[in-house]
C-alpha cells in the first residue's frame, strides 16, 4: 500500500503547475505514506501551492506533521529511507521509459525491458565532461555523440574511452 500512496503523491505533484523542491516533494510523499489519506494529501498539495513565503510553507508542514504520528528515532529514519528509495525507483522507471521513447523516435527499436537489461557506460573523450552510451549487446552501442551527429547506433570500436559501466535495476 505504501508504494501506491507514494506513486499517487508523485503523480499528483507532477500534475501541478508549481515546481516543488525536493524537500517539499519528499514531505508530500512521506505524508501520503504515513497517513494513507489521498484526499488529505491533495488538500496538502493545494495549500502548499498557495503558500506565498517560505514561512507559510513551514507553517503548513508543521500543521500536517501533527497528523503523521511521527515517532522519531530509527523507525522514522527507516520509514523516510523507504520513501526516498521508492521515489528514486519511480523516477528511474520514468527515465527508462523516456529513454526508450526517445530512441524509438530516432529509429532505434528498443523496449523498456531491453534498456533495463543493458549496460550503461560513461565514456571520456576530448570533452571535459564525457558522455553516456548504452551497450545493447553483440558489440553494439547507442550513443549521444554530439549535437550535429545526434543519437548514433553502431559498433563499440574504442574501449579505451570507457570510464564506468553499470546496469540499471
Amino acid at each position: 500500500m505504501y508504494k501506491d500512496m507514494i506513486q499517487l503523491a508523485n503523480t499528483a505533484l507532477k500534475a501541478t503547475k508549481v515546481k516543488f523542491n525536493d524537500d517539499d516533494k519528499h514531505f508530500v510523499a512521506f505524508f501520503a505514506y504515513k497517513t494513507g489519506d489521498m484526499k488529505q494529501m491533495q488538500v496538502l498539495i493545494k495549500e502548499m501551492q498557495a503558500a506565498d513565503t517560505p514561512e507559510d510553507m513551514e507553517n503548513i508542514k508543521t500543521r500536517y506533521k501533527e497528523q503523521m504520528n511521527i515517532t522519531g528515532g530509527i523507525e522514522q529514519v527507516a520509514e523516510e529511507l523507504l520513501v526516498c528509495i521508492e521515489r528514486y525507483r519511480l523516477e528511474q522507471e520514468n527515465a527508462i521509459g523516456y529513454l526508450a521513447a526517445t530512441l524509438n523516435l530516432n529509429g532505434i527499436k528498443i523496449s523498456d525491458e531491453e534498456i533495463r537489461n543493458t549496460d550503461m557506460m560513461e565514456l571520456k573523450d576530448k570533452r571535459p565532461t564525457g558522455y553516456v552510451a548504452i551497450y545493447i549487446g553483440n558489440g553494439k552501442v547507442v550513443e549521444a555523440k554530439n549535437e550535429s551527429a545526434g543519437v548514433v547506433y553502431g559498433d563499440l570500436t574504442n574501449t579505451e574511452h570507457i570510464v564506468l559501466i553499470g546496469r540499471p535495476q
